[in-house]
């Protein structure tokens, strides 16, 4: 198993507590999780190695109702990491505002 953490800003750079984020393993859907993000806009998730997406919104309910095909409408907001067996990832992400829509 690795480790996936990190922290989840706003636009503004203020932490986005209670943001959610989503995990997608690469090709995108082989393996999905969802964690939320702590009062500081941090979280951390365990995975399986291999290389994922992860994306993150404001409003826990957007981000549960969006399927493969809306999520690549926001890869430009999207981080990729690759985490290794024992490893862990660190990234930083700026939550989709609530009510974005495309």
């Amino acid at each position: 198993m690795g480790e996936i953490g990190g922290v989840v800003k706003t636009t503004r750079g203020a932490p986005a507590t209670g943001s959610t984020v989503i995990i997608l393993g690469e090709p995108l859907g082989t393996t999905t999780a969802l964690t939320g993000a702590g009062a500081n806009g941090d979280f951390s998730i365990q995975v399986a190695p291999g290389k994922y997406r992860l994306y993150a919104w404001e409003d826990s309910i957007q981000a549960q109702r969006y399927d493969l095909s809306l999520l690549k409408e926001f890869e430009g907001e999207s981080v990729a990491v690759v985490v290794k067996e024992n490893g862990r990832g660190r990234v930083s992400l700026t939550a989709i505002p609530a009510g974005s829509e495309r």
